[in-house]
């Protein structure tokens, strides 16, 4: 009762007759097929990246620094349109502040130096609207009571 490739009969001991047995791991699901990264080479770790990294082996340089003026100049001008729009004029300043500060050290944070000083002209026109808007209208009812008590009635 042979095998028809000769090997002996298996007997009741798994493992006996050089046959390996599967381990619980290999019952639970079987191994991936080889995808096309695998033909025809042997990978021991992880895969590397498929994008290139920098010319001739050099690190990447470290990202520049924000500067903080520029962030506090938009915080305040924001602040500003939300509470008190005469502060926009703190934030106009500190954005032309930030922003000679980014030309001369290289740092990150024009563009948020920008915002501030533009939101922040946005604050004070929205100031001017308002006061033009407050002259007017108790200049309206000043001259309605001027009138009223001019002529007496």
């Amino acid at each position: 009762m042979d095998k028809p490739d000769g090997e002996p009969p298996a007997t009741g001991t798994p493992g006996a007759t050089g046959i390996p047995t599967p381990g619980p791991a290999s019952l639970d699901k079987p191994a991936p097929p080889p995808g096309p990264a695998d033909s025809g080479r042997t990978v021991s770790g992880p895969a590397r990246p498929s994008w290139p990294g920098p010319a001739l082996g050099r690190p990447f340089p470290p990202p520049r620094p924000t500067n903080t003026t520029a962030v506090t100049a938009l915080v305040v001008a924001l602040v500003s349109l939300a509470t008190c729009p005469l502060i926009g004029g703190v934030a106009v300043y500190l954005g032309n502040r930030a922003r000679t500060e980014i030309r001369s050290t290289g740092e990150q944070g024009d563009g948020l130096a920008l915002a501030g000083v533009i939101v922040g002209w946005c604050a004070i026109g929205i100031s001017a609207l308002i006061l033009l808007f407050m002259v007017a209208y108790f200049g309206f009812f000043a001259i309605m009571f001027g009138a009223m008590f001019a002529t007496g009635v």
